[in-house]
């Protein structure tokens, strides 16, 4: 499922996009496809000024979705 957008910005203005990717893709590219073992799922968690956790889980597959959590 091609239903994620990653972007990195860079000092000079420019920047990266993954744009219409799946988990699997953006794994791939950020970690290559030769890492053993072979990962799941990626999370990028954050915490708030008010405390709160958020925690984006990105699977490594082309057809499941990915989910948000928010403690």
């Amino acid at each position: 499922m091609k239903n994620f957008i990653l972007s990195f910005s860079t000092v000079d203005g420019g920047g990266y996009i993954f744009d219409e990717a799946t988990g699997k893709e953006i794994i791939t590219q950020l970690m290559g496809n030769d890492v053993r073992p072979p990962i799941t799922n990626m999370s990028i968690t954050a915490k708030t000024k008010e405390g709160k956790t958020i925690s984006i889980n990105v699977p490594n597959s082309d057809s499941e979705e990915a989910f948000i959590e928010i403690e």
